[in-house]
Formats: C-alpha cells, sequence, structure tokens
C-alpha cells in the first residue's frame, strides 16, 4: 500500500511513494532546521542552503556546515531516529 490509501502491486507507483516521502521529510527537515539556525548561523542564508544541508545531512553523505542553536541540535539528534534509520 502507498501511505496506507493506494493499494498498488506495481514497482512504480511504491517507488513514486517513497521518492514522494523523501522528497517530503527533505522539505520539512529544512524548514525546521532553517526556521532554527537563520538568525544565527552565518552558514544559512536562504532555504535552499538548509535544504541541502538537509539532503546531504540525511543521506548520510555529510553536513555541509554546522548547526549553531541547541534546538537545531536537539533536532538533528532526533532526525535519525524519527525517520526510523537507527531500527
Amino acid at each position: 500500500t502507498l501511505f496506507g490509501l493506494v493499494k498498488s502491486n506495481s514497482m512504480g507507483v511504491q517507488l513514486a511513494g517513497i521518492g514522494f516521502e523523501f522528497v517530503c521529510i527533505f522539505i520539512i527537515t529544512a524548514g525546521v532546521v532553517y526556521d532554527l539556525e537563520y538568525a544565527t548561523n552565518p552558514n544559512v542564508n536562504d532555504l535552499n542552503d538548509t535544504l541541502y544541508w538537509a539532503i546531504l545531512t540525511l543521506t548520510g553523505i555529510g553536513q555541509p556546515f554546522e548547526v549553531v542553536t541547541a534546538g537545531g541540535r536537539v533536532r538533528i539528534f532526533f532526525i535519525p531516529r524519527i525517520h526510523g534509520q537507527f531500527d
């Protein structure tokens, strides 16, 4: 099933659903980090910076910059646990 809404045995539909989930996770994470970091972190100039950061961080490539706020660090700690990477 796709999000519990669409039942399909088609691999294409399932892959599209997984891709959509990843895009949503990247965008939501980028928005949260932007809200927490834009006023204090000199490396965060716009939402594109945090979207780039989210993609690199969540795929395991690495971080282009470090978060500096306490809220940002707490969020970074919980990202893998919320999204089930450490099951």
